[in-house]
């Protein structure tokens, strides 16, 4: 005979199962249909992972990693007082919510870009130690200050611990950079643009004249011009180039640099400060190589993507995702057009 006690656990348990399926289904159905900004999501989300994105069924990001990501984003602008700069950022007004949703968009894509990248950098061999990104952060710890600097600006500025700091932005950019490093050095292209400018730089060095080198060597507009780019401010200039030419003297010509669209030599024509602002007046030889940003669009179309907000979709063409709201789409158009004082906009 059965034992009622027994038969009663039993249908409790089973009643407490399905109402907890009803309620993550529920919640996961309230996130996609209606938003993660109700009042049930915000409970559910802060307790359980739902998830906003999935990649090919096995990896997930989460609602409650993006709200956290998103937060220490806020937590940046309202902790510094931009108006000093003459920039402006409130995201308390009806036009600042949207600012945030671009903001939020924003993340989104670079979180998934770093699920990618790290997934295909583990199919090209490449596996980075625990050891080996401690030790990246510990050289960045050096770079930026000493480590009670470094751990007060980031608790300040984003809300962030030394080991936030390592995953969600130390881990990243090391797989990307890892990853660039191999696929550039496996394209023949490359290879074949290396050559180039090594014999660019080797006729230099041979007291070739740089305007007739860079008419022979160079790609672009400025081949025509012998090189010549004309005058440069240092947020004019790519990153990685400014900083080896605002060092300069004036005459001195570079060795061969790099930057994300190729492979640089620079001179340096004339210096001047125009409204208190440094300038540089430059010739250029400059031989474009594979774009790793190309290569990175393709590779990354084979992952199956799924977006579970009803805000957003997955644009698989172009690889990022995008608004739902075509006011929001058409809001931010505008805002990167029209708004060249917001720093929400700028970074």
């Amino acid at each position: 005979m059965s034992n009622p006690k027994k038969i009663k656990l039993k249908t409790i348990f089973f009643a407490v199962v399905i109402l907890a399926v009803f309620l993550l289904i529920t919640i996961l159905g309230v996130n996609y249909f209606v938003g993660k900004n109700n009042f049930l999501s915000k409970i559910g989300n802060k307790f359980i992972p739902f998830p906003v994105v999935i990649i090919n069924y096995s990896h997930l990001i989460s609602v409650k990693d993006l709200e956290a990501n998103l937060l220490s984003a806020k937590k940046f602008y309202e902790s510094q007082d931009f108006a000093k700069e003459g920039l402006r950022v409130d995201f308390n007004t009806a036009d600042g919510e949207k600012r945030l949703a671009i903001k939020e968009k924003n993340i989104l894509n670079k979180m998934i870009e770093n699920v990618l990248v790290e997934e295909l950098a583990k199919e090209k061999g490449i596996k980075l130690s625990e050891e080996f990104i401690s030790q990246e952060v510990e050289r960045k710890i050096l770079e930026l200050g000493n480590r009670a600097e470094v751990k007060d600006s980031l608790l300040r500025l984003y809300g962030w611990n030394l080991e936030q700091f390592k995953e969600r932005i130390v881990r990243p950019e090391l797989y990307k950079e890892k990853l660039a490093e191999k696929v550039l050095v496996e394209m023949k292209d490359f290879e074949n643009a290396q050559k180039k400018i090594d014999g660019a730089a080797s006729e230099l060095k041979n007291k070739g004249k740089f305007e007739e080198l860079a008419a022979k060597y160079s790609e672009g507009e400025s081949a025509k011009n012998g090189g010549d780019l004309g005058w440069f401010t240092a947020d004019q200039m790519l990153p990685e180039i400014a900083t080896a030419a605002f060092q300069m003297e004036k005459g001195k010509t570079s060795e061969v640099l790099r930057s994300e669209l190729g492979f640089h030599i620079i001179r340096i024509d004339d210096k001047k400060i125009e409204n208190e602002i440094p300038m540089i007046k430059v010739h250029q030889i400059f031989v474009r190589t594979p774009s790793f940003a190309d290569w990175l669009l393709t590779s990354s179309k084979k992952f199956n993507i799924r977006i579970m907000l009803q805000d957003y979709s997955w644009n698989k063409e172009k690889q990022q995702v995008e608004f739902r709201d075509g006011k929001l789409t058409e809001f931010e158009k505008n805002l990167i057009t029209n708004s060249p004082g917001d720093v929400s906009v700028i970074f």
